[in-house]
């Protein structure tokens, strides 16, 4: 096998620290200065890049081939320069990952994402817990950006790696059956969304029995049951759902919102219409201390006008659908 190296610059290599890392990155977050966070991290994965020995090879990097291809003549310096400029690429590209998803972003989301993946494919890291874990944000992102078929796709190869390699880990099984069930619900096949989200429950319930995930994978079973009729059980996984997000110290968590806004609905659909203002009302509170002024928001806003306007309230209706309008 032919091995191709290219040099970048002849520069002097500084390791990559990862607390050092983490401190900056939450000083820029902390702050609230989201572009200097988004710098930062770009820049840190531009340094890495610049700072390493860049060698291409048909079969994965060369310090995860040792035995698989000849790179005897790297120096052990040129090993850890590469190693360290994985594990930088597999940390800030995560990072970088979460940090578009909560901003929904979806492109660069998926961008980043695609880009981990592929690192972890070099490193031969495809039978990790890791390696499932990324293609679960992946499917995730891919969802975001409504590429629903390409998020199942992901969604299917990470079962079956979690399958193959026998990867038992309750979180992971839990995130992944939570996720790839929020797919197979966009896609309409509410049946098997009911069933992923039972098993992720059922891990969620092994790891601690109130947690704010668990309180997700609750959220997201009761809208699954109601899309298949049954509004009755989807009252109750949403009411649990609902009363452990209240006990999450803080409760400002994106998931706390949506599980509002599935309880109004729900409200809604049985015509206790003042209700269900109330609590979509909570939710617009929610999403905006969340997310801000955003596309949530502004669903969260319309649906108070919609409410509203059905209650004949049309000072209210008005007030919403100008929330609405300003994000727009």
């Amino acid at each position: 096998m032919t091995v191709y190296i290219r040099i970048i610059r002849e520069v002097s290599y500084m390791a990559f620290n990862e607390k050092e890392f983490y401190d900056q990155l939450d000083t820029h977050l902390n702050a609230g200065d989201i572009k200097a966070a988004e710098e930062y991290m770009l820049d840190v994965l531009r340094l890495a890049d610049e700072n390493a020995l860049m060698l291409q090879l048909g079969d994965g990097c060369p310090t995860c081939n040792i035995g698989r291809t000849d790179v005897t003549f790297l120096t052990d310096s040129a090993k850890e320069t590469i190693q360290e400029r994985s594990l930088c690429r597999l940390i800030v590209l995560n990072e970088l990952g979460c940090f578009y998803r909560d901003l929904n972003r979806a492109d660069e989301c998926i961008h980043a994402y695609e880009l981990l993946v592929a690192e972890l494919e070099e490193c031969l890291l495809e039978n990790t817990e890791n390696y499932v874990t990324a293609l679960v944000n992946l499917g995730g992102a891919y969802r975001m950006g409504k590429r629903i078929d390409d998020s199942i796709d992901c969604f299917d190869k990470a079962y079956k790696t979690l399958c193959d390699n026998e990867i038992a880990s309750d979180a992971v099984r839990a995130n992944f059956y939570n996720y790839a069930g929020m797919a197979y619900q966009d896609k309409g096949e509410h049946k098997k969304a009911i069933e992923y989200f039972e098993n992720s429950i059922k891990h969620q319930r092994a790891l601690a029995p109130s947690s704010a995930d668990l309180a997700s994978a609750l959220s997201n079973l009761s809208m699954a049951v109601y899309s298949s009729g049954d509004i009755d059980s989807a009252e109750k996984y949403v009411d649990e759902a609902i009363g452990i997000f209240e006990n999450v110290s803080g409760n400002k968590i994106p998931h706390y919102a949506s599980a509002l806004n599935n309880k109004a609905t729900f409200e809604y659909a049985k015509g206790n219409l003042e209700s269900a203002a109330a609590i979509f009302e909570k939710a617009v509170e929610k999403t905006h201390a969340v997310f801000g002024e955003s596309r949530e928001y502004a669903s969260a806003c319309r649906n108070c006008s919609v409410v509203y306007q059905r209650l004949g309230n049309e000072a209210k209706a008005k007030e919403y659908a100008d929330m609405a309008a300003t994000v727009c």
